[in-house]
């Protein structure tokens, strides 16, 4: 009787297995090399949305964050909204704007991939500072973010590329 139940419970267990995995009627390898292919599309085209989860201060430790952190490049914008630990040597009084703002990008360099990751170097520059984003997007939609200015310290973003285009 024990074999019994075990044999069904068995069967049932791999035919729920095979099912999930047939789901969408792609194999897992399908499945990675199309996110490939969305995310190296979005990089090309300079229309992405790089969702960020933690923050990782110079002097700090690492910063958890909430969901709505984001940054996006649309074309020649940039769409910076960011939240920013560290020292400000000279900033507006009040704080200013920090890493939340929207300024065209006055130099855009895409370096290309090598071993699966994507490196891309921007400027950007609004009334308070000039900005310089340096991205690295892996093949599986993996981002670090880095954060230099001239007048607030380095800061760097980790995250995952959105696949939902902007």
């Amino acid at each position: 009787m024990k074999k019994l139940v075990f044999t069904v419970l068995a069967a049932c267990v791999l035919a729920g297995c095979s099912v999930l995995r047939e789901g969408d009627g792609m194999t897992r390898a399908e499945r990675k090399e199309a996110k490939r292919n969305m995310i190296t599309n979005a990089l090309d085209g300079r229309r992405y949305v790089i969702e960020v989860r933690t923050a990782n201060p110079q002097r700090y430790t690492q910063v958890p964050l909430d969901y709505g952190y984001s940054l996006e490049i649309a074309g020649d914008t940039l769409k910076s909204y960011l939240p920013y630990y560290g020292r400000a040597y000279n900033i507006p009084y009040g704080g200013g704007k920090g890493l939340n703002f929207t300024a065209p990008i006055s130099g855009y360099d895409d370096r290309g991939s090598r071993r699966g990751v994507r490196h891309i170097e921007l400027t950007a520059k609004n009334d308070e500072d000039t900005y310089l984003y340096i991205i690295d997007v892996s093949d599986s939609g993996y981002a670090t973010i880095d954060v230099s200015s001239r007048e607030r310290e380095r800061i760097s973003f980790n995250g995952e590329m959105s696949l939902a285009m902007p």
